[in-house]
C-alpha cells in the first residue's frame, strides 16, 4: 500500500482519537504491500514489536471493532501488551480499516495503562475516526495513481509530439530533456542534444536578446516567452523558429525546469518577406495615411516617415528622417523616451501617450500603438502609428468641467428644495398638529368636517413635497435603500390603516390577502415597500368610483435563504387607454390629460415608485383595460430573517406613559413650541422648552433630562451645534431625537453621525414620538381607550 508513516493527516487523526476516548495513548497501524505495519503512535512507541501480537491476529481475524476492559485477565492473549520502555498495557480498543474492496488496511486504536470502558458516544466517535481513516487512505491512492497515469501522458505526448519539445535547467541552459522533433530541426542526434547548451545552437545576434527574455522568466517578470528566433544547425544552416516556454517551479516556488516547444517557420518567415517586397498597396497605404505612420530603431532614430504625419508635426519627410524621437519630443518627458524604448524591445508591443512638439514648438498629446518587427536580415525596428488627441482632450477637459457646473447645480437645486420643503413643513406641522388636537376635543359634526378637511388638505400638500423630493432624490442618485428585519404583514396593516378610511367614505371594500406561503419576517427596506403600496393603493382607491381595492401578496420564488414576491394591486376604476400603458411610469405622466386637473397630483407617483423598486432589483409592470380597471404588479426580493423580532404594538385612541418622563423640547418656532409641549403633556410626560441650542445647553447643565427633542434650524445655536457640545463637551449621553422639517439629502445619517440618537420628520406622527420617546427611555407604555382612563389619567390627559 501507499506508505503514509510520515503523513501528518494521519498523525492529527490518531491524536484525535485519543483525545476524544479521553485516553492517554491512541495507536494508528497501517499495513504495507507485505502485510507488515507502519505504526504510529500518540505519546509511546510500540517499535515493531506489535506485529506479532496475538491481540492484532485476533483484531484480523474479527474485522470488527474490539473492546478489552482488562488485558491482565484475558486469557486469550498470551503475550502482554508492553511498549518499548516497557510499559505494561490494560485497556485496548480498536477498529479494524476496511476499505472499500473490504481489504483490512490497518487499524485504529485507543489504550490505557489501568482498566477502562468507553462510552457509547466514544465509541461511535472512534468508528467515525476509523471510517476518516480508510476514506484518507482511499485519496491517496487515487491521487497517487492519477499522478502516475498524468505523468506517463506526459511523457508520450512529449516524446511523439509533431514539434520540437525540450526541458532544460534554468540556471545553465542545459538540455536536460528533448524529443525527436527537436533532433531533425536541430540536425543533431537526440543523445547529442542532451548535455549541450541552448546558446551554442541558437544564432549569435539573437542570443543576448533570448537570455534577456530567459532572466524576465526566471525572476517571475513575464510568465512566459514566445518569440521568433534563429537557430544554427549541426550542418550550419540557419533556420528561423517559433519558441514558446514557460517555467516549471517546485511547492515552494523555487523554479526546476524551463520546458519549451519549438516549431520550423523558415518557410513562412520566407513567405511573408516575398510579400512584404511585392505588395505595392502596403506602400500606397503608408504614404497616404492621415495619421502619423513610422518605423524607428531602437535607438529612436526614423527610419521612415509617411508624409501626412510629417506634415501634421509640421516637418518635411527629409527633416525627420534625420531626427530622433528624443528631438521632437517635449524636454519634460525625455526619461520617457527611454523608458519606452526598453519597453517595446522587452514586450515586443508598447502603446501609450507622448508629448510631441511641432516645429513651431507647440505641444500636443499623441496616442501610440507600436510594435516590434524584425528586418529581412534580422535587425529589430518599430513599426509606430500614433493619433493626435490634442482636440479630444481638451474637449473631454470641457466636458468634465460641465459636468462639475452640472453637479454644483444638481446640488444647489437639492438645497433649494430641502430648505423649500423646511419653509412648508414648519407650519404645515403646526397646522396638522393643531387639527389632531383639536380632533381630540368636543366637536359638533360641521366642526369634525371641518377638521377632516384640513388633515386632508396637509396630507395632499406633504404628498406633493414628498413626491417632489424623492424624485430630486432618485434623479441625483442620493436615494438610499435599507436592509433591515421586518414584518410583511404589519406594514400590509399599516397601508390598511393609513388608507382605509378614503375607502369607507368612497363605500369602497379595501382588503388585502398575504398568501400562506409567503414568509412574513423579511429582511429589505419596509419605508420603501410601504411607500410603494400606498402610492399604488391611494391611486387605486382615487381612480375607482364603484367595487373593490385589493393588494394581493404571493411567493414568486421562495428558497431556504431567500425568497421573490409578488405584489398585485386590483382594482375596478377607470382603467388605463392600451396606448399609454407603455407611458405612464415616465415622470410628470398621467394616463389622460384631464386626470391632473380632475383627479390632482404631480404624475411622480408611478416614476418614483418605478424607480424604488428597481434600486431593490425588482421588476414593476401593469394590466389595465379602458373603463374595466388595472392591475399593477411588482416584484421584490427578500432575504429571510429567521431571528425573532418583537412585535410593534398598533396605535390606539390614547398614548399614555407609566412614568413622567422628563423631556426638553429645543425649538424655535412659536406655534411648532405650543403644539409640542401640548403632545408632550398628554403623553403624562412633563416637557420643558429651549427656544434654541443655546439655551438648551444652560438648561442641560442644570438638569437631567429623560430624553431630549432637538431641532435643527434655529437662531444663535442650531441642533448639530448643541448635540456636538453635548456629546463632546458636557459628556452627556441623554438620548437626542432631531425632529425637524429640514430634508436634504443624507440629513439623517448627518444627525446620526454627530451623536444623536433617532430621526423624526415633520410634520411628524404623534404615535412615532411617544414610542421612540418611550423606547429611548425604557419606559414600558400603557395603551388605552377613553373608557379605560382613570380618574387621575383623565385629569393630566
Amino acid at each position: 500500500m501507499t506508505d503514509v508513516s510520515g503523513d501528518v493527516g494521519f498523525d492529527r487523526l490518531t491524536k484525535l482519537a485519543a483525545l476524544i476516548c479521553n485516553l492517554p495513548y491512541s495507536l494508528l497501524i497501517l499495513f504495507d504491500e507485505n502485510g507488515k505495519g507502519i505504526i504510529q503512535g500518540n505519546n509511546f512507541d510500540f517499535g515493531s514489536s506489535f506485529n506479532d501480537s496475538d491481540l492484532l491476529d485476533y483484531i484480523i481475524q474479527s474485522r470488527s471493532f474490539v473492546e478489552i476492559n482488562n488485558l491482565s485477565n484475558d486469557h486469550r492473549f498470551a503475550a502482554r501488551l508492553v511498549d518499548s520502555e516497557g510499559f505494561l498495557f490494560h485497556f485496548f480498543a480498536g477498529y479494524p480499516l476496511i476499505d472499500n474492496n473490504g481489504c483490512i488496511q490497518g487499524v485504529l486504536c485507543v489504550l490505557d495503562l489501568v482498566p477502562n470502558k468507553l462510552t457509547e458516544h466514544q465509541h461511535t466517535a472512534l468508528k467515525i475516526l476509523s471510517e476518516e481513516v480508510c476514506s484518507k487512505i482511499t485519496v491517496q491512492k487515487v491521487s497517487e495513481e492519477n499522478v502516475s497515469v498524468s505523468e506517463n501522458k506526459f511523457r508520450k505526448t512529449f516524446y511523439h509530439a509533431a514539434t520540437g519539445m525540450f526541458v532544460s535547467d534554468p540556471k545553465t541552459g542545459v538540455f536536460l530533456e528533448v524529443n525527436e522533433a527537436l533532433s531533425r530541426i536541430t540536425g543533431y542526434v537526440k543523445d547529442d542534444l542532451i548535455g549541450i547548451k541552448y546558446s551554442e545552437i541558437i544564432h549569435r545576434e539573437d542570443l543576448t536578446h533570448l537570455e534577456r527574455y530567459l532572466r524576465f522568466l526566471i525572476s517571475g517578470k513575464i510568465p512566459s516567452i514566445h518569440t521568433h528566433k534563429r537557430l544554427v544547425t549541426k550542418s550550419g544552416e540557419t533556420v528561423w523558429v517559433e519558441m514558446v516556454a514557460c517555467l516549471i517551479k517546485d511547492d515552494h516556488g523555487i523554479p526546476l525546469n524551463v520546458i519549451g516547444q519549438v516549431q520550423n517557420i523558415t518557410s513562412r518567415v520566407n513567405a511573408e518577406r516575398k510579400l512584404i517586397l511585392s505588395e505595392e498597396k502596403h506602400r500606397v497605404f503608408f504614404e497616404n495615411s492621415q495619421g502619423l505612420m513610422c518605423t524607428h530603431n531602437l535607438s529612436g532614430k526614423f527610419i521612415t516617415v509617411n508624409p501626412a504625419g510629417a506634415k501634421l508635426l509640421g516637418y518635411t519627410v527629409d527633416e525627420l528622417l534625420t531626427m530622433t524621437l528624443f528631438d521632437i519630443v517635449d524636454i519634460r518627458y525625455v526619461d520617457m523616451v527611454s523608458q519606452y524604448l526598453q519597453q517595446v524591445e522587452t514586450a515586443g508591443q508598447y502603446k501609450g501617450l507622448m508629448q510631441l512638439n511641432q516645429k513651431d514648438g507647440q505641444s500636443k498629446t499623441w496616442m501610440y500603438n507600436n510594435v516590434l518587427a524584425e528586418s529581412i536580415n534580422g535587425s529589430k525596428y518599430v513599426i509606430g502609428n500614433a493619433v493626435d488627441l490634442t482636440e479630444r482632450i481638451i474637449t473631454e477637459k470641457n466636458l468634465h468641467k460641465a459636468k462639475q457646473l452640472a453637479d454644483s447645480q444638481a446640488h444647489a437645486k437639492d438645497v433649494f428644495l430641502a430648505n423649500m420643503s423646511h419653509e412648508i413643513r414648519t407650519p404645515i406641522n403646526a397646522i396638522t398638529g393643531f387639527a389632531n388636537l383639536l380632533n381630540e376635543t368636543e366637536l359638533d359634526k360641521d366642526q369634525a368636517q371641518y377638521v377632516t378637511n384640513i388633515n386632508t388638505a396637509g396630507e395632499n400638500l406633504m404628498g406633493i413635497i414628498n413626491d417632489i423630493l424623492d424624485f430630486s432624490k432618485i434623479e441625483s442618485g442620493y436615494i438610499s435603500i435599507e436592509s433591515i428585519p421586518f414584518s410583511l404583514k404589519e406594514v400590509l396593516d399599516s397601508v390598511l390603516s393609513v388608507l382605509g378610511q378614503k375607502a369607507i367614505e368612497k363605500k369602497l371594500k379595501f382588503s388585502y390577502a398575504l398568501d400562506s406561503n409567503v414568509p412574513d419576517d423579511v429582511i429589505g427596506d419596509p419605508v420603501r415597500l410601504n411607500q410603494i403600496l400606498i402610492n399604488l393603493a391611494n391611486n387605486a382607491i382615487k381612480f375607482t368610483n364603484d367595487g373593490v381595492v385589493k393588494i394581493k401578496v404571493v411567493a414568486d420564488m421562495d428558497e431556504i435563504e431567500s425568497c421573490r414576491i409578488k405584489f398585485s394591486i386590483t382594482d375596478t376604476g377607470i382603467g388605463i387607454d392600451e396606448a399609454k400603458l407603455n407611458s405612464i411610469f415616465s415622470r410628470f405622466t398621467q394616463a389622460d390629460t384631464d386626470t391632473t386637473r380632475k383627479y390632482g397630483g404631480t404624475g411622480l407617483g408611478l416614476s418614483i415608485c418605478k424607480s424604488l423598486i428597481e434600486l431593490q432589483s425588482g421588476t414593476i409592470w401593469v394590466e389595465s383595460t379602458k373603463g374595466a380597471g388595472s392591475i399593477f404588479h411588482f416584484v421584490l426580493p427578500y432575504k429571510k430573517d429567521a431571528s425573532q423580532r418583537s412585535l410593534v404594538v398598533t396605535k390606539h385612541n390614547k398614548l399614555f406613559s407609566t412614568r413622567r418622563l422628563k423631556v426638553l423640547l429645543v425649538e424655535d418656532n412659536l406655534l411648532n413650541q405650543v403644539l409640542g409641549m401640548k403632545v408632550l403633556e398628554n403623553f403624562n410626560f412633563l416637557p420643558e422648552l429651549a427656544s434654541n441650542g443655546s439655551i438648551a445647553i444652560e438648561m442641560i447643565e442644570k438638569e437631567h433630562y429623560d430624553v431630549i427633542l432637538m431641532d435643527l434650524q434655529m437662531p444663535e445655536m442650531d441642533g448639530y451645534q448643541a448635540t456636538e457640545i453635548i456629546r463632546n463637551k458636557l459628556k452627556n449621553r441623554t438620548p437626542i431625537i432631531a425632529m425637524t422639517a429640514h430634508s436634504l439629502v443624507g440629513e439623517k445619517d448627518k444627525c446620526l453621525a454627530i451623536g444623536m440618537n433617532d430621526y423624526i420628520p415633520k410634520p411628524f406622527k404623534q404615535d412615532e414620538v411617544f414610542n421612540k420617546i418611550i423606547y429611548y427611555a425604557d419606559v414600558k407604555p400603557m395603551l388605552v381607550t377613553d373608557g379605560d382612563l382613570s380618574p387621575y389619567q383623565q385629569q393630566v390627559l
